[in-house]
């Protein structure tokens, strides 16, 4: 049960990453997130702020040095958008 929980995990980790990565000249809403990613099953935007700093804090982990600033911007009450000066091949890091 254990190992199917962090599956899903970081399958919704990779899918987060893909929908700010395919869509990284523009901010992404948590509302969006939790459309793409969830299909609306997680009901709270707090679990999905959760996964993004999770994320954040994965990609900086794997490579602390390859970032300006934080790897993942926020705009308060816009929404999230990848660094555009991220060095990190996306999936590498989420496989580490």
């Amino acid at each position: 049960m254990e190992n199917t929980t962090c599956l899903t995990k970081r399958n919704n980790f990779y899918a987060t990453l893909m929908v700010l990565d395919n869509k990284k000249d523009t901010f992404v809403s948590l509302e969006d997130i939790m459309q793409e990613v969830f299909e609306n099953q997680i009901k709270s935007l707090n679990s999905i702020k959760s996964y993004i700093s999770e994320i954040r804090k994965i990609l900086k982990r794997c490579s602390p040095n390859d970032f300006e600033g934080n790897p993942i911007i926020n705009k308060r009450g816009i929404g999230y958008q990848l660094n555009r000066n991220i060095k990190l091949n996306i999936v590498e890091a989420i496989h580490r």
